[in-house]
């Protein structure tokens, strides 16, 4: 169930009313009931898998709740960890072990293929990166006493299956979710309003950024040989705007639908292309991924308390790691590292600075040099996130420099509104704000209403284009 179709506004339209008229007490069971629902219109049989794996995780947690241990947290932590490599990785690890096997040998069909055409199939289950990643936090936030209070039954299932945040995040902690489930209130009319405008940005940057976008670009991608250099540039420019457009859209209709329920989903972005230095790029970007990372595996590792060597080592991991979190293939692994050597390089950078006693020039036109700097090494690692594999990723990049290509790209007015609508939405989200229930009053009405009304006419005005793409992050 896409959030950018007409069923899910029939969906959502639906269980606004019923759990506005129900009591408050009822109204964590309507959402866990419609959150199963929600999930279940992918796959009634994946859903039953789904809530097995949260029963047992529960189950695991109530046994151990009093007396969780480092082997009893590494037990639980390995069976996710277990049922994400079954479904994600199977394929991947039996590829990468047959190219060991015969890497002397000619080349033979993989492994992969022999099982998929012997009926081996192993489907993907919808958002098993994001829920198993909210399971392990949960379980070592209880370890170490962040989540101290006993959990019920229905608020475990509920954190977990919350619908508008489970198919690609925000990833969500227990400490952000729970208390705003002990006080469920009806909605200010500005505050609905405010949801409404979030919603309706997202369904802007899908509909009318990102699918025209794809459509434009996926031609290149497919076949990188056959274009000249300047439409490999742009291509690589427009996936860059597309990706942002798509994910940082999905979020913004999470959170939108949360908000219209009474919840605050965490920020997940935060202009990160007007970042002036990878490090800020990665506390812009998925903002929740990369805290996961940083305190889930990067911390653990060591981070910076074991000597310099061992941070740089921890920090390539962690970024290997979150490469191959994102997809099952080397293209993702090299990605990760690209980023990983990008930090490495940067600190290093930084630390020689230093200790020469140069000063960091903070003028004007110098941090713009350093945007730019940011954004063209975040989209030449783009481009091995969209290949479909190496040999492609390669000539893409081979080709921006010389191809014997002679195709160019048409220059679309829809293309050019989508780029126009990109740089607009990017710098009105440079300066949001947090979201204050208690204090987003009357005042703001006003402007939330002229705001809403241009994103209503934008979205009219662009229905011509094709609204039907599935959003990237539900790959993954």
């Amino acid at each position: 169930m896409l959030f950018h179709t007409a069923v899910f506004g029939y969906f959502f339209g639906l269980l606004t009313v019923i759990y506005y008229l129900a009591r408050g007490a009822w109204r964590p069971w309507i959402l866990l009931l419609a959150s199963i629902l929600f999930y279940s219109w992918w796959s009634p049989l994946f859903t039953l898998h789904f809530l097995a794996v949260i029963a047992i995780n529960y189950f695991y947690y109530r046994l151990r709740f009093s007396i969780y241990t480092a082997k009893g947290l590494a037990f639980i932590v390995a069976l996710n960890l277990l049922n994400l490599f079954l479904f994600k990785y199977f394929y991947f690890i039996a590829d990468s072990l047959q190219l060991v096997a015969q890497w002397q040998s000619s080349p033979q069909q993989p492994w992969s293929n022999v099982l998929r055409q012997a009926g081996y199939a192993i489907v993907l289950p919808l958002a098993i990166s994001f829920y198993t990643f909210q399971i392990i936090a949960l379980h070592v936030d209880h370890y170490r006493g962040r989540a101290s209070k006993l959990i019920s039954a229905r608020d475990y299932f509920l954190f977990i299956l919350f619908f508008p945040q489970l198919i690609a995040g925000p990833i969500m902690r227990y400490h952000e979710f729970g208390p705003q489930l002990r006080r469920l209130r009806s909605i200010p009319p500005a505050v609905q309003m405010m949801a409404l405008q979030l919603f309706l940005s997202g369904l802007v940057k899908k509909s009318l950024v990102a699918d025209p976008l794809a459509t434009w670009i996926q031609p290149v991608f497919e076949r990188p040989g056959e274009w000249r250099s300047l439409s490999l540039w742009l291509a690589m420019y427009a996936f860059a705007i597309q990706i942002y457009a798509d994910f940082s859209g999905y979020v913004d209709m999470a959170r939108g639908a949360a908000l219209a329920l009474g919840f605050q989903l965490p920020e997940n972005f935060r202009s990160p292309y007007f970042a002036s230095s990878l490090r800020e790029f990665w506390q812009r970007w998925h903002i929740t991924l990369s805290e996961w990372l940083r305190d889930y595996l990067y911390i653990p590792l060591g981070g910076n308390r074991h000597g310099y060597a061992r941070e740089l080592t921890a920090l390539f991991i962690t970024m290997l790691l979150g490469g191959l979190w994102h997809g099952a293939s080397f293209t993702f692994l090299i990605w990760g590292a690209l980023h990983g050597v990008y930090l490495i390089l940067e600190r290093l950078g930084n630390r020689l600075r230093s200790s020469m006693g140069w000063a960091r020039s903070a003028g004007t036109i110098t941090k713009l040099m350093r945007i730019m700097l940011v954004f063209h090494l975040v989209c030449l690692a783009w481009i091995f996130f969209r290949s479909a594999n190496l040999d492609s990723a390669a000539s893409f990049v081979g080709g921006l420099v010389s191809t014997n290509g002679n195709q160019s790209l048409p220059q679309q007015a829809s293309v050019l509104l989508a780029v126009f609508l990109f740089v607009f939405l990017h710098s009105i989200q440079s300066v949001s704000f947090p979201i204050r229930l208690k204090t987003l009053g009357s005042r703001w009405s006003l402007a939330l209403r002229i705001t809403t009304a241009c994103l209503v006419i934008l979205y009219i005005a662009g229905l011509q284009t094709n609204p039907g793409n599935i959003f990237i992050y539900f790959e993954f």
